[in-house]
């Protein structure tokens, strides 16, 4: 994580010597995740809770967010971003009668902090066609929650929390269409992201790792992001 924040650091603290324009936006989005490991995981949990759960979601096409504050018309790149993003997803297992519930809940989050960089390949007017890479440093973290309430014959309510962490890296090529209105600038996105994350262990606990039947348990953000976002142009620096 520090030599990434040293490298984007570097970027932009010379990207600024040729940059012509200032800028920040806001993206949102929809993505979709591979998560087979994770996938596999919530049936384990399933099977070893000895009841008939159903899984009613997991790890679906969820939005996610971004932010970001950019450079623009460099010397040999439109632009470069530094960029926060938020994804979220999960999935659920649950049992519901007259006697009580269960649930099965599993809530997957990720903090993403990178950098982005842009060339634009053609334009029309207000129109403009170009492709983006985004490098990015990643934090995801699992929450489970196993609850168990009956009412019937009498009331007892259970609940077992659990929070694991799993650190990685991920890169995501891709196309953009943008019309200018100035001062503001609209993007449509579509990428392709691919993660390269550690196994998850507890969080506070690095030796316990997160595994089924000895085979360890890591987060899949590979998958395709659709997004749209907002821009607005500052001034451009007077020469």
């Amino acid at each position: 994580m520090k030599r990434m924040s040293l490298c984007i650091l570097i970027v932009l603290i010379a990207g600024s010597a040729f940059c012509q324009q200032f800028s920040v936006g806001v993206r949102a989005g929809l993505g979709s995740y591979s998560m087979d490991l994770l996938d596999d995981f919530q049936k384990y949990r399933s099977q070893q809770a000895q009841l008939p759960l159903k899984i009613t979601e997991s790890y679906p096409i969820t939005p996610f967010y971004r932010a970001e504050a950019a450079l623009n018309d460099l010397k040999y790149v439109d632009k470069i971003a530094l960029f926060y993003g938020f994804y979220s997803t999960g999935a659920r297992s649950t049992l519901s009668d007259y006697s009580g519930r269960a649930d099965l809940d599993a809530i997957l989050n990720a903090n993403q902090f990178g950098f982005t960089i842009q060339k634009t390949f053609r334009r029309n007017g207000p129109w403009s066609y170009a492709a983006y890479g985004d490098f990015l440093f990643m934090v995801s973290k699992l929450k489970t929650k196993d609850m168990i309430e009956i009412v019937y014959p009498e009331k007892i309510a259970e609940q077992q929390d659990y929070q694991f962490v799993a650190n990685g890296y991920a890169i995501e090529p891709g196309m953009m269409i943008s019309y200018k209105m100035s001062p503001l600038v609209f993007q449509i996105n579509l990428g392709l992201a691919a993660d390269f994350s550690k196994n998850f262990h507890l969080e506070g606990e690095k030796d316990m790792v997160l595994g089924i039947n000895n085979k360890p348990v890591a987060p899949q953000w590979l998958g395709v992001r659709l997004g749209v976002q907002v821009t607005y142009l500052f001034r451009k620096r007077k020469e």
